[in-house]
């Protein structure tokens, strides 16, 4: 994530909602070709096969962290 501008990455749970959230700061100037990049990254599709069956989304139509419609861009969904 690091090669990808994000610095002080963190995971909060929170158990009374069974909801874990992610935030981050990117201090990149194209966020769109660094979260590509991390996409296309083998390690990280690895990690995303491994972890996509224990993750839910708010986010319509997502079916995993790839793809068209990714659970983790429901923020960026959402604000425009």
């Amino acid at each position: 994530i690091e090669r990808a501008h994000i610095v002080d990455y963190s995971i909060h749970h929170f158990p009374e909602l069974n909801l874990l959230v992610a935030n981050f700061k990117y201090i990149g100037d194209d966020y769109e070709k660094d979260m590509t990049n991390v996409a296309n990254d083998e390690e990280t599709q690895r990690w995303w096969k491994l972890t996509d069956g224990m993750q839910e989304s708010f986010v319509e139509g997502a079916t995993g962290s790839g793809g068209d419609i990714p659970w983790w861009k429901a923020g960026l969904l959402n604000s425009k």
